[in-house]
């Protein structure tokens, strides 16, 4: 075996159908001359001579079907294992079995899948507009006549092609064949960097553990690659073995899955083609960009340019609100440095500020007046929810917007007949803890009206209206408002001194809506949406303060009942339940902000009056405020302000009266509702990039990757963004490894990946259409039957639920950004054959190379057209 190293090699240019053109009239004409000879060793110099030229030729040809896939940054490379044998001998890792497959790239041309096989003797094939049907391909590779040749006993690929004949044929009758065969280098691990840093966030290739190829559990460690002083100039994997002289084996199982070339500088992100994207081919933009930039529009304008259908997974929302500039502000806000909200006409974003989860007002008639009219003071008491994980400081002005209708009574007769007038209140300046509730007395207000002796009962008028409703600002800016109104209810009361009543009355209500048949979960983001008012609740059973909402009396012949209490458990988010807040227990004890006081103003000091402790790892909401992304995985935080009733279910309908507990469904299974091409969440990674400093400069191309390779992307993830689940960790690392290995590579087989939207959603099968209700048939991401130590929720209904959605989308978000579905650097085996007209085998090659095809690029990264590829030879040997 000889080998070239990488320190002498060349790049070149060349337009790749002239340099085809070239090779086979250069072999042609170098035969015709060869053959003039007849001398013996003539002969056998020529046999040398000519196979040279072959091998040279056949790598022409191989290099032009591959520069179509790497002259272009929206194409694939993929591969489909043999469909007759994929992996043939003992399947035992990593060298008692070996791989049989074909490599294949792919261009989105005429609104159609190419499919270029990157192996001799089989043509360019036409497939479908959206997915590749990988089961096409594998029933034309079940009628491909191939050869398959073990090049030694360490490699792990088997080289399938088939004979091709160059069109030339000599005096003597003599053939010349060849074939070719390419594996796509980038499916396999950069050796420069592998295993070099912890493994923590998933953002560099540097922190894939190699040596789970061959410890598969990450039980033992081997040498770093880099701390064994390999030069730069190493030219392929197979000159480990100079470096483990002790241990030969060690080497000879890490070589088939790494390489050791320089990264390829980041071409930008292209939006992907399959999926009707308006702008599919060309570069996606900087969603942090438009972050720093606050630029509502240009991320509204994007989805919505890119994805027209997106729009419609908002179903019941409302019509005068923007529901994808929502989602804009809501993004915004997520990354911002600050608590406060991005509003506009139309929009209000979610991050870390408060949210009213509860609001009663205490009424009283008083006993004497100066003026010599009616006064009736009203009391207002309000509970902030903070159900972000950041705790927060700012100034809130809170507006009681409570028109209810009252009348004075006399003797049974109205005497006068008016309404409440709505009351803004000072501004308070309050910190409220991460998942924490503060209450509140927000003020008072006294009302006056006309007095007349006999007047003894003040009657409210129950109402519905949208007039009786509230308003919070929060740093100025409004950010929470019953967009249904409050209900409150009717009632009286009566002047003191009275021996049978009393002349007081709370009316209020304890949280947003609470009604799981229609899809309310008590979630406080929701108010602004919700087309249905919020319930009046009674204050001395039903409030709860400083904790979360239970209505003890709503429902009271039905104790269990599903309508009486905020149950996280049960929102579309699964998260664990807080403590429920105190109640009032009568009328005469008053919440401060931190106990119940009894009428005396004394503090009870029994466990039921003291409000619990805020309980910072169960927060429902994950606001970041880096100021940026630091991955695309982070949209699966964004709230969702979609109205559909049952969205998790199949026939979900849209409905104005349903919604919360709901963020974009990304590295987790979608929701039933959205689970259909240009609805799902996950596009929205298709149609964004980060800044381009932030990529994976030695992404993985999980079109093309091993088992072994995949398994170790993988190995040694660390989830820690449930705060409660410090322990959370994959079963055994070979078995989620090499179940992440099984759906990628099944996927793949059948449906090849165009992007990382595809990604979210691998199955064994993805021919099926996925069943929600079936445990079984979850994606891979998201589902709790590969980890240990995951908290598992338990509801008083016996239904089990994952760990919190943050947790629960973890695993993607450290993994996509090691991911890529594109190649520009190649291994190209060729072979040739030279052979009498009697059959008789005259002469044989065989040649390993390493090359990387680079596009000339703009200073934006963008390719520029019509200029040759620059071809760089890496590596070449025979074999």
């Amino acid at each position: 075996m000889k080998d070239r190293s990488s320190a002498r090699n060349t790049g070149f240019t060349l337009p790749i159908t002239l340099l085809v053109i070239s090779a086979i009239t250069f072999l042609v004409v170098a035969l015709l001359v060869l053959v003039s000879s007849d001398s013996k060793t003539s002969k056998n110099y020529l046999q040398i001579a000519q196979t040279e030229l072959a091998l040279e030729s056949a790598l022409s040809i191989a290099l032009a079907s591959l520069s179509e896939i790497a002259k272009r940054d929206d194409s694939l490379v993929f591969r489909i294992d043999d469909p007759h044998e994929p992996e043939p001998q003992n399947p035992d890792r990593p060298l008692g079995y070996q791989e049989k497959y074909f490599t294949f790239g792919a261009l989105h041309k005429d609104r159609i899948w190419n499919a270029i096989p990157l192996f001799s003797g089989m043509s360019e094939i036409l497939l479908d507009s959206y997915e590749i049907d990988g089961q096409i391909l594998q029933d034309q590779l079940s009628e491909f006549i191939k050869t398959s040749i073990v090049l030694n006993d360490t490699e792990q690929s088997i080289p399938q092609a088939q004979w091709v004949n160059f069109p030339t044929q000599n005096k003597s009758g003599e053939k010349v064949r060849y074939a070719y065969w390419i594996e796509d280098l980038s499916g396999r691990l950069p050796g420069k960097v592998a295993n070099t840093q912890q493994r923590k966030d998933g953002k560099t290739s540097a922190e894939i553990a190699y040596q789970t190829i061959v410890f598969p559990e990450n039980e033992e460690s081997i040498p770093l690659l880099s701390s064994i002083h390999i030069p730069n100039t190493l030219p392929t994997s197979g000159s480990l073995r100079s470096f483990f002289p002790d241990q030969p084996d060690l080497a000879k199982r890490l070589e088939p899955y790494i390489h050791f070339y320089e990264a390829i500088s980041s071409p930008p992100r292209i939006i992907p083609y399959g999926f009707d994207y308006a702008d599919a081919g060309k570069a996606a933009p900087s969603l942090n960009f438009m972050i720093q930039n606050r630029d509502i529009v240009g991320i509204a304008e994007q989805i919505h340019r890119q994805i027209p259908d997106f729009v419609d997974r908002k179903g019941g929302f409302p019509g005068d609100e923007d529901y994808l500039k929502t989602l804009a502000a809501s993004i915004i806000d997520y990354a911002d440095n600050d608590s406060d909200a991005t509003t506009g006409i139309g929009y209000r974003g979610i991050d870390s500020y408060p949210f009213i989860n509860e609001i009663f007002d205490r009424y009283e008639w008083l006993l004497t007046s100066p003026t010599g009219k009616i006064h009736l003071k009203a009391e207002t008491y309000i509970e902030l929810w903070n159900l972000s994980q950041q705790s927060i400081q700012g100034e809130i002005e809170f507006t009681n917007d409570n028109q209810q209708k009252i009348k004075l009574i006399k003797n049974n007769t109205s005497n006068y007949q008016g309404s409440l007038t709505p009351v803004t209140f000072p501004k308070k300046t309050i910190s409220i803890p991460s998942n924490g509730f503060l209450v509140l007395k927000i003020g008072e207000h006294t009302y006056e009206y006309p007095n007349d002796d006999q007047n003894n009962r003040i009657q409210f008028i129950e109402s519905n209206s949208l007039e009786n409703n509230y308003q919070l600002k929060w740093n100025g800016q409004i950010v929470d408002k019953a967009r249904g109104g409050i209900h409150r209810t009717g009632s009286f009361i009566h002047l003191a001194p009275n021996a049978r009543v009393n002349p007081r009355e709370w009316k209020g209500n304890a949280s947003p809506e609470v009604n799981w048949d229609k899809s309310q979960f008590g979630d406080p983001r929701m108010s602004w949406y919700l087309r249905t008012p919020i319930s009046s609740s009674n204050y001395e059973e039903n409030s709860s303060w400083g904790g979360r909402a239970l209505k003890r009396k709503i429902y009271s012949d039905n104790p269990a009942s599903t309508y009486a209490e905020v149950r996280l458990e049960k929102w579309p988010d699964r998260g664990s339940n807080t403590i429920a807040g105190v109640k009032a227990n009568t009328q005469t004890n008053r919440p401060s902000d931190q106990f119940i006081v009894d009428s005396l103003l004394r503090r009870k000091t029994g466990s039921e009056y003291q409000y619990p402790d805020h309980e910072p790892d169960l927060a429902p909401s994950f606001i970041s405020n880096l100021g940026f992304l630091e991955s695309l995985g982070e949209l699966g935080n964004i709230f969702d302000p979609a109205q559909w009733q049952k969205v998790e279910q199949i026939g979900s309908i849209a409905s104005s009266t349903s919604g919360g507990g709901m963020t974009l469904a990304i590295g987790r299974p979608e929701y039933s509702a959205f689970d259909r091409d240009s609805w799902r969440s996950a596009q929205l990674l298709d149609i964004f990039s980060l800044n381009k400093e932030q990529q994976n400069p030695y992404p993985i191309n999980i079109n093309t990757a091993s088992r072994e390779v995949l398994r170790s992307m993988i190995a040694g993830v660390i989830l820690d963004q449930d705060p409660i689940a410090p322990h959370v960790a994959p079963k055994k690392i070979n078995e989620i490894g090499d179940i992440f290995a099984d759906f990628v590579i099944s996927h793949r087989n059948i449906r090849p990946f165009r992007a990382n939207s595809d990604l979210n959603q691998i199955r064994i099968n993805p021919e099926i259409a996925r069943d929600p209700d079936n445990p079984d048939d979850a994606p891979y991401f998201g589902n709790i039957d590969y980890f240990e130590n995951a908290p598992v929720i338990t509801d008083r209904d016996g239904i089990q639920h994952e760990w919190d959605d943050a947790g629960r989308e973890e695993l993607f978000k450290k993994v996509i950004d090691l991911i890529s579905f594109h190649s520009k650097l190649f291994r190209i085996v060729v072979f040739t054959e030279t052979s009498h007209s009697n059959g008789e085998i005259l002469s044989r090659g065989a040649k390993e190379y390493h090359y990387r095809l680079d596009p000339s690029r703009e200073i934006n990264g963008n390719i520029r057209a019509n200029e040759p590829l620059t071809f760089t030879k890496l590596f070449e040997r025979d074999l």
